[in-house]
């Protein structure tokens, strides 16, 4: 087979996603190098409280796991 007969797609590029989620009251955040993700987390009561994140990625399962992969997320919450 020839390289003329293949063809060739481009590489699915990140997009970013924004999340809504629930994190315990306390987190502890594990940053990786070259992580983009900007996020913002407001308690809600004194055992959880609420965010959003900007997450790039290829689709939202990755971004759920990149995220999950940095803070631990109870609850995701949906805008649908």
């Amino acid at each position: 087979m020839t390289e003329d007969n293949i063809v060739k797609f481009p590489d699915i590029k990140d997009r970013v996603h924004i999340l809504h989620f629930k994190v315990p009251a306390v987190i502890s955040m594990h940053k990786k190098a070259n992580s983009d993700i900007a996020l913002e987390i407001r308690r809600l009561n004194e055992h959880e409280g609420i965010g959003q994140a900007w997450v790039p990625a290829k689709n939202m399962t990755e971004a759920k796991k990149k995220l999950h992969d940095m803070i631990k997320v109870t609850e995701w919450i949906d805008d649908a």
